[in-house]
């Protein structure tokens, strides 16, 4: 799957994610950030389907195992903008209080960095250990 695809693929999940929170917005008797969170969450799942499909494609298209770590790095984004989508929806629907989902969304934020940043210096230790 070549670059052009992945960023049209890309942008029609953005719209298509868009369109499903005016639905729901329009639907339902929540305030505008419902939109927000609802596209933020439709487009969080996409990404991580976008991600691993592009892997899946990349793997076919080689015929050997691709390096996880690229991928682990688009799914970790995604789980972000899902994390956000969804914590913000149950701040619309349930009217919880803020500081706890921005607690928790830190929590899980920062669990993401580490993740990336792990396994980025897993790459680079296997890469030196090539040479």
């Amino acid at each position: 799957m070549n670059s052009n695809t992945l960023s049209a693929i890309t942008v029609v999940a953005l719209i298509a994610a868009l369109a499903i929170g005016l639905i729901v917005y329009f639907v339902t008797e929540f305030d505008v950030l419902i939109i927000l969170w609802v596209t933020l969450t439709v487009f969080g799942m996409a990404l991580g389907y976008i991600a691993l499909m592009s892997q899946m494609m990349a793997q076919k298209k080689s015929g050997k195992s691709e390096p996880l770590t690229p991928f682990f790095n688009k799914l970790i984004v995604a789980d972000v903008i899902l994390l956000a989508g969804m914590l913000g929806v149950v701040y619309t629907v349930f009217e919880f209080d803020p500081i706890f989902l921005i607690t928790a969304y830190l929590v899980f934020l920062a669990l993401a960095i580490i993740a990336a940043v792990w396994l980025n210096i897993i790459r680079v230790k296997k890469k030196e250990g090539k040479k």
